[in-house]
């Protein structure tokens, strides 16, 4: 279970589906969270959750690595355990500091209230009556923020409706209490951004230098300066975010050059990426109003009066650059500027721009399996095999809307529509009844990994290697109908107390994918193969049903020196960007400690057709058990990564 409920969603003028560009999510599962600062009172994590306990009139606390004006959704659970009218707790948004923000606050009695904040005087907007956030109950709030008005939800009824609120500009997200003891969990934020400019205005765009003017669906700079800027000031970001723009330079000589600004902070301090439409990339940094170039890379595709098409992507503290898909610049560090704005650069030239966006990292799908169950298998999810030859089995399928994401089973991957548990036996025959004689999956109410009681997936294996079988297996499938990106994937694992001895002398898998080609794979295990009852992580890069068997990693990357937790909880991360080139990239993590960051070639041209989450597979004897709770799919690495 997602220990803070209601996943915060900004639904910009629609409604939410699951299919969103997600800029901020934030579940207090690590310790203290990154970019959070305390305002006033007394904040602290603990339990996964964030918890605000001095008990004065205002106790505050902001979010720093963004801020945003309007066009957004902000949802975060709640939880007050004090019971009286004046023991309010909720959300800030807009903040600009202690003395000018919006709030809006919920008493434990049913009464909601909107406010605002200015020079330090605290305003009633607006006072409605809500349900479902008594004392001790958690409750979702959801903040829609549009042009200048505000919607309020509570567990998906709306409370405020529209209220015009449009004193305050770009802020920042919060929380707050009013005497009283809460805690807040599930933070989350949607706010991407688009601009085509075909309404014949550059909303929200300032020119610090040089010309510009909005003309023919497109933004264009003609002054020829040297450092001709126009920046976008209704929202900041400082990192793991994707910038797009399209870029037409109708000069052509070496020095001629247009690009992309970000992480700007004012004329002086900022980063910029600039093409020469001869064919050289320049990624700068400009410090203090001295512009350094970082590197420098050929690309193809911006000749003169061309349009191509660019994208930054920001991780953390490095910095990736794509003309027209092609990676120019792979993971450069660039660490000196914090929380910035973006923007667009023209140098000694006259340059158009188009269709700018920006998005944070996409979450595909999350599951705490909360109100979750499965399907027991029908006859016709059964298959009869071969003894000695082909396996039997039964399929399962997770079902329901997560009570607490949002998100429903089955997981839609790069346009799949397919996710299920394949439980594969060599006994014959098999059916749905006598295939719980062999392996078993339930959802289950247990101690989580923060110490509360929650929900969890438990996975079994009571009998292996019936007819001789190698390869009994119980493992959850996700199916994509073609390979869409870049991936990462975070859930909480317990094994079973014994994991150590089953896995003696022989292997387990932790998750991995598959390619169309044979049984090309990627996987992160746990093996023991020196049989000395000590386990140690390793990933295989392999396709064993090739002939001959092929080891594209050789030797295998293993990990002694970080054991391998049995009967309690431990996170696992993992991400790839996979490639045939040098810009490759697989990474893994335990517990927050990267054990794998390797780059270069790590795919063939065969497309993933199977991505296996999590699954209960070992070579060693049965039963063999595990436990999963928090599972999340991202389209790249959210902000609550492990150190990447």
């Amino acid at each position: 279970m997602f220990r803070a409920t209601t996943v915060l969603l900004v639904a910009l003028l629609v409604p939410f589906t699951a299919t969103y560009g997600a800029s901020y999510r934030q579940t207090f599962n690590g310790g203290p969270p990154p970019g959070w600062t305390t305002v006033s009172g007394t904040w602290s994590v603990g339990g996964g959750v964030y918890r605000s306990s001095a008990i004065n009139f205002a106790d505050i606390a902001v979010f720093n690595d963004g801020a945003w004006k309007t066009n957004f959704s902000y949802k975060v659970r709640i939880v007050n355990t004090y019971g009286a009218d004046g023991n309010q707790a909720g959300v800030v948004y807009n903040f600009q500091d202690a003395s000018n923000y919006y709030e809006v606050k919920f008493a434990p009695t049913g009464t909601a209230f909107l406010n605002k904040i200015i020079g330090g005087a605290e305003v009633n907007v607006a006072t409605a009556s809500y349900s479902g956030g008594s004392s001790f109950a958690w409750f979702g709030v959801e903040v829609i923020r549009s042009a200048t008005s505000t919607t309020v939800k509570v567990n998906d009824a709306t409370v405020f409706n529209n209220v015009t609120q449009s004193e305050l500009g770009v802020g920042k997200i919060g929380l707050v209490t009013t005497f009283t003891d809460a805690s807040f969990d599930n933070v989350f934020l949607v706010a991407p951004y688009t601009e085509n400019f075909d309404g014949g205005v550059a909303s929200g765009w300032t020119p610090i230098a040089g010309a510009w003017a909005v003309g023919g669906g497109a933004y264009r700079s003609s002054a020829i300066g040297a450092a001709d800027v126009t920046i976008f000031g209704d929202a900041t970001w400082k990192a793991d975010f994707t910038y797009h723009a399209k870029v037409r330079n109708d000069y052509g000589a070496g020095g001629n050059q247009a690009g992309v600004v970000y992480n700007f902070q004012d004329a002086a301090n900022y980063y910029d990426v600039k093409f020469a439409p001869t064919g050289t990339a320049y990624l700068n940094k400009v410090i203090g109003g001295t512009e350094t170039n970082v590197m420098t890379a050929p690309y193809s595709g911006g000749s003169s009066c061309t349009w191509f098409d660019v994208e930054v992507i920001r991780s953390a503290m490095s910095t990736t650059v794509k003309v027209n898909g092609s990676t120019v610049f792979n993971n450069v560090t660039q660490s000196e500027l914090g929380v910035g704005k973006i923007g667009l650069v023209t140098t000694f030239t006259d340059a158009s721009f188009d269709d700018v966006k920006l998005e944070g990292p996409k979450l595909v799908f999350a599951t705490g399996f909360e109100n979750i169950s499965l399907v027991p298998p029908q006859p016709q999810d059964c298959w009869m095999g071969i003894p000695g030859a082909v396996p039997s089995g039964c399929w399962q399928d997770p079902a329901g809307t997560d009570s607490v994401t949002g998100f429903s089973f089955p997981i839609q991957l790069w346009g799949g529509t397919q996710s299920r548990f394949q439980m594969i036996t060599g006994a014959v025959p098999i059916d749905p009844v006598s295939i719980n004689n062999h392996m078993k999956n339930q959802i289950q109410s247990v101690t989580g990994p923060f110490g509360n009681t929650t929900n969890a997936l438990y996975q079994e294996v009571t009998q292996t290697k019936v007819n001789a079988y190698c390869c009994t297996q119980n493992s959850f499938i996700v199916f994509p109908a073609s390979e869409g990106g870049d991936l990462y994937i975070s859930f909480y694992l317990m094994l079973q107390p014994d994991a150590a001895t089953e896995v003696r002398g022989t292997w387990r898998v932790v998750t991995e994918y598959k390619q169309t080609d044979d049984d090309h794979r990627m996987g992160f295990n746990i093996t023991d193969y020196d049989n000395d009852g000590v386990p140690v992580f390793s990933v295989a890069h392999d396709n064993p049903t090739a002939n001959p068997y092929v080891i594209y990693w050789n030797p295998v990357p293993e990990f002694p020196g970080v054991a391998v937790p049995v009967g309690q909880w431990f996170r696992v991360e993992v991400f790839w960007h996979r490639s045939m080139g040098s810009d490759g990239r697989y990474w893994v993590a335990v517990n927050n400690t990267t054990l794998l960051d390797r780059s270069g070639p790590n795919s063939s041209a065969s497309p993933i057709n199977r991505v296996f989450p999590f699954l209960a597979y070992a070579g060693g004897p049965a039963p063999f058990y595990q436990w999963v709770d928090d599972l999340e799919i991202w389209g790249t690495f959210p902000a609550t990564a492990s150190s990447h």
